[in-house]
């Protein structure tokens, strides 16, 4: 689903119209393997036929950029049925508990703030004031949710009380661009918390441990490779964002990995302006002791 607009920029960006033409093969196939119900499905094909609230998510996004750079209609149609079903399936105090996934750990599942972003997208698009509506009842869930130093509980594919990385950084994209979205600040600032104390255990090497417990100490011994770095744009932290890059940069040329490890966890207090986005960055799997 969000391979769709990232191959729409890739075709921009290396003047491929190839690119373009496989973005809409992708969207298409997505519509034909969805659900009736206008869901998507969890697992692979031959798995079984179970939705998927994240990956119904994901794939609308996908759908929002191919009607927005093709003008077909049939995108449209398929990302108001999965908004549709977003919508009818979420619980009244904002979380989605039912048609999660049976792959993955069904109550931890605080990552589906990315589901909200795009459904917050799909709902600006349509015009639709319920889809804008649950966009927000989740995010503001997720952001009540958060603890005070930037976790995230119930946030895990596998084990809640150490989060991936992975989906904690699902977690805080679906926030700072749903807050966008939505115009709402306290949304944004919750996931540029978040962010900005991750950008904090930042090891020297440019690595990060792939779980993070409450207190945010690391607690995996393989980094599995890093789903995103974090790029700040602030009034009171100078240089962190291009610091924190360089450092990720490095550690792709380089196999030497030092393996020392801040302690400690100290996230700033993030000021009115400061906003965090998330970038995609693809690191090879290492070892940490």
């Amino acid at each position: 689903g969000y391979i769709i607009p990232t191959l729409y920029l890739a075709a921009d960006f290396f003047d491929r119209q190839d690119l373009r033409q496989r973005a809409v093969r992708a969207a298409d196939w997505e519509i034909e393997v969805a659900l009736p119900s206008g869901a998507v499905r969890a697992g692979v094909i031959g798995q079984g036929d179970a939705p998927a609230i994240f990956n119904t998510g994901q794939v609308l996004l996908g759908w929002l950029t191919a009607l927005q750079q093709t003008g077909s209609q049939r995108f449209a149609d398929a990302a108001e049925r999965a908004a549709r079903f977003l919508v009818e399936t979420q619980d009244q105090d904002g979380l989605w508990r039912k048609e999660n996934s049976p792959f993955a750990h069904r109550s931890a599942t605080l990552y589906n703030a990315r589901v909200a972003w795009a459904l917050a997208e799909t709902g600006r698009l349509f015009g639709d004031p319920s889809m804008l509506d649950a966009a927000r009842r989740n995010l503001s869930a997720v952001a009540r949710l958060q603890h005070q130093n930037g976790w995230f509980p119930e946030c895990c594919l596998t084990d809640p009380a150490r989060p991936l990385l992975h989906t904690i950084a699902y977690t805080i994209r679906g926030l700072v661009e749903g807050g966008r979205v939505l115009n709402e600040e306290e949304l944004i600032a919750a996931g540029s918390t978040a962010a900005l104390a991750l950008a904090r255990r930042v090891r020297r090497d440019g690595s990060m441990a792939g779980r993070f417990d409450a207190a945010c100490e690391r607690r995996d011994a393989v980094l599995e490779g890093l789903e995103a770095a974090v790029q700040l744009n602030d009034v009171g932290i100078p240089d962190h964002s291009a610091s924190v890059l360089s450092r990720h940069a490095r550690m792709r040329s380089d196999h030497t990995i030092d393996r020392t490890y801040p302690t400690g966890f100290d996230p700033a207090q993030p000021g009115r302006h400061v906003t965090a986005h998330l970038i995609s960055i693809k690191v090879p799997c290492v070892s940490c002791d």
